[in-house]
């Protein structure tokens, strides 16, 4: 397998939309995904999960003998803070409260998170100011985000459960839930915050640790040999180009907050120097959870096969926070609607030169 980045071949752009930077990273990744001291296995997250384990990040993460799955976030969250300390921002401590009794504590528990609220409002992928909750959402749209995290009627939770989005619901049950003082440290002023944490599931919502997240935004591209059983050079072997973008974010409780991947395989025949088209692949995944939008899609153009045959196909992808970001093809480009600045979309020809070595 080689990189196809030399100067024997030649792809062509043709950028519909926002430019797509080939490698780029939109923040700085959670550390703890990568860092081997950290107590990670390589279990498939999707299996079902033992007590004392949960996802961080895509991975999983056991708690130590007598550790709580939200005291863990805490202490992950501190521990992987390079972010926020870059943008004056300090987890300095954290203190148990207590339970939640009932849904009338609850829910004016919910009207105290809300009630002069600071949150992170992002000036930039990576970097953001703390500001009042209203500058970013309105009380009404922040207490639609807190009963759809934490619904307290069976109907309502399965409601999230059964939605498009992946859900981060977790559904109220008394003796569960509790509430934790947060206290923060925001360019040497002190500020507290007020944590939802369940026994269960971990952490559940705080106005900072809910939505300051990080991401990472890159494009790969590459020229992959197929093995045959004979090894003469002059046999024709099979090659592929492939070419992949994807994005990601996960906040500081570890929380996925949305994906997507577009993908596209082109195959040829390589005899000698000469290169032939056979055809091509696209795919695409995306995936969000409530309150993120996010969609992606990949659409075949044209395709003729041959020496002198091409491959051409568009892409395009966005994400946002709050409302729902949607694209389609209309035979002729992609439309995004309700769109933000964070996307990019754009056509791509693959030609036989792209697959030679």
């Amino acid at each position: 397998m080689k990189k196809i980045f030399n100067n024997k071949q030649k792809l062509k752009f043709f950028i519909a939309g926002l430019a797509l930077v080939l490698v780029a990273s939109l923040g700085f990744f959670v550390q703890s995904c990568s860092q081997e001291d950290d107590p990670i296995n390589s279990s498939n997250p999707s299996e079902q999960l033992s007590p004392g384990e949960f996802e961080y990040c895509g991975k999983i993460i056991k708690c130590e003998i007598g550790e709580s799955i939200w005291e863990k976030q805490f202490s992950l969250a501190m521990q992987n803070s390079d972010q926020m300390n870059k943008n004056d921002l300090i987890l300095e401590s954290y203190k148990y409260i207590g339970k939640i009794n009932s849904i009338e504590e609850l829910e004016q528990i919910k009207m105290d998170i809300i009630t002069d609220a600071v949150f992170p409002k992002y000036t930039s992928s990576n970097e953001f100011e703390i500001v009042k909750q209203t500058e970013v959402f309105s009380p009404t749209d922040m207490k639609e985000i807190l009963d759809k995290l934490m619904p307290t009627s069976e109907s309502n939770f399965k409601l999230q459960k059964n939605s498009l989005q992946k859900s981060l619901s977790v559904f109220f049950e008394i003796g569960d839930i509790s509430t934790v003082e947060v206290n923060w440290i925001y360019k040497g002023n002190k500020l507290k915050t007020i944590a939802l944490v369940s026994n269960k599931h971990g952490i559940i919502y705080d106005n900072l640790l809910f939505f300051i997240h990080d991401t990472e935004e890159k494009t790969e591209m590459h020229i992959q040999t197929i093995p045959r059983l004979k090894s003469d050079s002059e046999v024709p072997v099979s090659v592929a180009f492939h070419y992949g973008t994807s994005g990601s974010a996960y906040n500081k409780d570890g929380q996925e907050l949305y994906y997507f991947m577009i993908e596209c395989i082109v195959y040829g025949i390589k005899n000698g120097n000469i290169v032939s088209i056979s055809k091509g692949e696209v795919s695409e995944v995306h995936r969000s959870a409530y309150p993120w939008s996010c969609d992606a899609k990949v659409q075949e153009v044209s395709s003729v096969a041959g020496v002198n045959g091409h491959y051409t196909f568009a892409y395009a992808y966005d994400y946002k926070l709050g409302g729902t970001v949607s694209i389609s093809w209309q035979g002729f480009g992609f439309s995004i609607l309700g769109g933000s600045s964070n996307g990019a979309s754009g056509t791509m020809t693959v030609i036989p030169d792209d697959l030679n070595y």
